[in-house]
């Protein structure tokens, strides 16, 4: 499965703050804030929420933060 274009939100719950993460090296967002490593590697199967009935993405594989998104997510789990 290969998609074109790749965008993360990263939420912050206790604090409501987000950081988008794109894979789109053109983009000022791209540059910036680099999606996570090893997503082509990752096995990914489609999922339907039974509290939303959504349709969302699973990983099976983890995924590697780099640069911003490393640090938010560290951020995050230090200020608990």
């Amino acid at each position: 499965m290969k998609f074109q274009k790749r965008e993360y939100k990263l939420i912050n719950k206790d604090t409501g703050q987000s950081v988008t993460l794109s894979d789109d090296p053109q983009s000022a967002i791209g540059g910036l804030y680099p999606a996570p490593k090893n997503w082509d590697n990752a096995q990914k199967t489609l999922k339907r929420s039974d509290k939303t009935f959504g349709v969302y993405t699973e990983l099976s594989n983890n995924l590697e933060f780099t640069k911003k998104g490393a640090e938010f997510l560290k951020n995050a789990y230090e200020a608990k």
